[in-house]
């Protein structure tokens, strides 16, 4: 009896002792994109302005424009109230870089100076009428009933008023009540205060479409089932889906603003009398072209270049913010 009887196996065919096999390697598929870390709709709009170049430039401008007015003390060389009857309708020269107007006032720091109310009034004015809009238009389109109608109803009537007339009559009116307390400023609050209320409707019909649509999305029933207050639901959700659109909103808002502003100076709304203003200082131009054509020439030239890079800005927000500008 040989050595495999015990086992119960033929010697021929008995398994060979060989190691166990290693297991293949584990199959990876990288799918492109899948690693990548995702791009938020605000930071892909940031990308679209910037690749806007006549947008960038535009607010290039206007940021610039806007430093000069806020360091206007710091910058201009002469007080732009100070006469001198000595020196009127002087040439542009090194001590007087734009020349002198009528009263021998230094125009180029009267024309630092004069940035400082059409650019506060639009910017500022902007704000609120976003700030007016937005809230006024999700109250309409979430609490609804007659909230709803009694804001709907005020809208209808302002759209019906002629609104370049209405401000022009609010300001004849009422424009120097806070002259007493805040001097010319006080006149461009009461202008911002007075556009924002003209303009506010169309914000707040927009925002009220747009809360009606988002009322009926999953999100936000998912948010009344789980018990979220309504304040939470308006800040956390409703507010951040309409960024974009209040943003572009704001930013068409700018030019119409600007050019409003330079029409109640025409009319000699604007600041009070001998405060530069753009408005004023281009009807004042006017008289002197044969004694200083600078007069005229470079507030209609800022006022213009003001107007067009806040138009082009605008332009490029709706463009990069807008979605529905690109469907």
């Amino acid at each position: 009896m040989d050595c495999y009887s015990d086992l119960g196996t033929d010697p021929v065919t008995a398994p060979s002792q060989s190691p166990p096999a290693e297991a293949p390697p584990p199959i990876v598929i990288e799918a492109p994109g899948l690693t990548e870390r995702p791009i938020s709709p605000f930071r892909r709009g940031v990308n679209r302005f910037i690749a806007n170049r006549a947008a960038l430039v535009s607010l290039t401008i206007l940021v610039l424009a806007s430093a000069l007015a806020v360091f206007a003390p710091l910058l201009a060389p002469f007080d732009p109230m100070q006469m001198n009857l000595t020196n009127m309708h002087a040439g542009p020269s090194s001590h007087h870089w734009l020349g002198t107007d009528i009263l021998g006032r230094d125009f180029y720091s009267r024309t630092l100076y004069s940035l400082r109310g059409p650019l506060g009034v639009a910017f500022s004015g902007a704000t609120l009428c976003v700030l007016i809009g937005a809230v006024t238009g999700i109250l309409a389109g979430y609490v609804g009933g007659w909230i709803d109608e009694f804001l709907s109803r005020i809208t209808e009537i302002i759209f019906v008023i002629p609104g370049l007339l209405f401000i022009i009559l609010l300001t004849s009116l009422f424009g120097s009540i806070l002259e007493g307390p805040f001097g010319t400023g006080g006149r461009y609050i009461m202008i911002m205060l007075f556009l924002a209320t003209d303009s506010w409707p169309v914000i707040m019909r927009l925002t009220r479409a747009q809360t009606l649509s988002m009322k009926e999305t999953q999100f936000i029933e998912a948010a009344l089932v789980t018990g979220t207050s309504t304040r939470r639901i308006i800040t956390r959700h409703l507010l951040p889906n309409m960024g974009g659109i209040l943003l572009v909103q704001g930013g068409l808002f700018l030019p119409g603003f600007l050019f409003a502003t330079a029409v109640l100076g025409l009319f000699g709304l604007g600041a009070q009398a001998g405060y530069p203003d753009l408005g004023t200082m281009i009807v004042d131009g006017t008289s002197f072209m044969s004694d200083n054509p600078v007069e005229e020439i470079v507030p209609t030239a800022v006022m213009s270049i003001l107007i067009i890079a806040s138009t082009f800005l605008g332009d490029g927000l709706r463009d990069a913010f807008d979605t529905r500008s690109m469907e």
